[in-house]
C-alpha cells in the first residue's frame, strides 16, 4: 500500500447520486443488511452486507468449497423492484471484508460520513470482518433520481436457478478386463422442497464407461484426413502448436495413463446427478482443475430416454483415475433441481 493507491481508491468512490438505507432484511431465508444505493453514469449499485455462510482459516477440502459454493443463493438476483421502479442486474461481486484491500472499508467510511451506522444490536457488529461479506449488485442505471427505500415496497426477483440436494452416497466401481460396473443400481435417498415437504428421489445407475481420452487423442492426431482438413485452414507449423497445446492441456487435467469414469444414469424428480471420487472429495483444489469443463464441455441438446423412461445422464466422474485401478469408490454427491424464476417480497425486519 501506498498513498498513490490510497488516493486511488478514495477518488474512485465518486458517485453521482447516493441513497443512505440502513435497513435489515430477509432476502432468499438470509438476514442482510441493506446499506446504500448509489448511482454513477450507467451503473446503480445496491450494497448489502451478510454474515458468511462458513468461515475458513485454512484451505479446505473439495467438499466443502462444492457446498459453500451452492448456498450462495443471493448471487442469483436478476432484478429489485422498489414502488414501481426496477432494477435489472448485471453482476454480483462478494467479498469478505476481512480479506479485501482497503477499498471496501473506505466505502463503508464515506456511507458513514453520509450518514450510515450499523445498529449495536444488529447481528453483524460485533463479528470480525472475516465473517461479514459485503455484496455490490450492480444495475443498469435507470433514469430519475433514487428511490426512497424508507415506506417503499420492495420485491426481488430471482433468477432461475439449480438446486443443489446433498446425497453423498458412496459407490464402488470395479474393473475386470477392461469394463467396469457399479457395486449399486439404485440410489434411493431424500429431498426437501423449499417448503420443507420431503420426497423420494431415486437415481438408476445403468452402466459405468471408460474414456480413455489420451487413446481418443491420439487416435484423432493419426488420422491422416484430419490433418489434411486441418491443414488446408493452418500452416504446418501452427497445426503442430495446435497438437502440442491440445496434448499438454489435457496433460494438466488427465496426466497419461489416467482414464475417466462415465456413470450412465437416470434421476426421479427431474433431477441432475453428480458424481465426484471419494479421494476428488477429500482434497483439496489445484490451480490445474480450471481447465476441467473447458476442456470436456457439457451435454448439450435434448436428452435421450433411458430403459427407466426418464431423461439419460452422462455424467463425467470428476478427477481422472489410474488405467490399472480394478476398484474405486465414487459418490453420488449432488442431486440438483432447476428452481424456475420467482418473485418476493423483502421482509423488513
Amino acid at each position: 500500500m501506498d498513498f498513490k493507491t490510497l488516493t486511488e481508491l478514495t477518488e474512485g468512490h465518486a458517485y453521482d447520486e447516493l441513497k443512505i438505507i440502513g435497513r435489515d432484511a430477509l432476502m432468499y431465508g438470509r438476514r442482510v443488511h441493506v446499506v446504500a444505493m448509489t448511482k454513477e453514469k450507467e451503473e446503480t449499485v445496491l450494497y448489502l452486507l451478510t454474515k458468511a455462510l462458513k468461515v475458513h482459516e485454512v484451505k479446505q477440502p473439495n467438499r466443502q468449497l462444492i457446498k459453500d459454493y451452492a448456498q450462495n443463493v443471493l448471487a442469483s438476483m436478476a432484478m429489485v423492484q422498489v414502488n414501481d421502479r426496477m432494477f435489472f442486474n448485471q453482476s454480483v461481486v462478494t467479498q469478505s471484508l476481512g480479506q479485501s484491500d482497503m477499498e471496501s472499508p473506505l466505502l463503508l467510511a464515506k456511507f458513514m460520513e453520509a450518514g450510515w451506522r450499523l445498529p449495536q444490536n444488529s447481528e453483524l457488529f460485533a463479528l470480525d470482518w472475516n465473517q461479514v461479506e459485503l455484496l455490490r449488485c450492480g444495475f443498469r442505471a435507470s433514469s430519475g433520481k433514487l428511490p426512497d427505500w424508507e415506506h417503499a415496497d420492495v420485491s426481488v426477483v430471482w433468477a432461475e436457478q439449480m438446486k443443489e440436494h446433498f446425497v453423498e452416497m458412496p459407490v464402488k466401481i470395479q474393473v475386470e478386463d477392461g469394463r467396469a460396473s457399479a457395486s449399486e443400481k439404485e440410489l434411493v435417498f431424500p429431498v426437501v422442497d423449499a417448503d420443507g415437504t420431503q420426497k423420494q428421489a431415486v437415481c438408476y445407475i445403468n452402466s459405468i464407461q471408460i474414456e480413455d481420452f489420451w487413446a481418443q487423442q491420439q487416435e484423432c492426431f493419426s488420422n491422416p484426413d484430419y490433418r489434411r482438413k486441418k491443414l488446408e485452414k493452418m500452416t504446418e507449423q501452427a497445426y503442430e502448436d495446435m497438437v502440442a497445446s491440445k496434448r499438454e492441456t489435457l496433460r494438466q487435467v488427465c496426466p497419461q495413463g489416467m482414464i475417466y469414469f462415465v456413470v450412465e444414469c437416470e434421476c426421479t424428480l427431474d433431477l441432475q446427478a453428480q458424481f465426484y471420487l471419494s479421494t476428488y472429495l477429500r482434497q483439496v483444489p489445484d490451480e490445474r482443475e480450471g481447465t476441467f469443463s473447458e476442456l470436456f464441455g457439457v451435454q448439450t441438446g435434448e436428452p435421450q430416454q433411458g430403459p427407466h423412461g426418464l431423461p439419460l445422464q452422462k455424467i463425467l466422474v470428476r478427477q481422472p483415475v489410474s488405467a490399472e485401478e480394478t476398484e474405486v469408490w465414487v459418490e453420488l454427491f449432488t442431486a440438483g433441481e432447476i428452481v424456475s424464476e420467482w418473485k418476493e417480497k423483502v421482509e423488513w425486519l
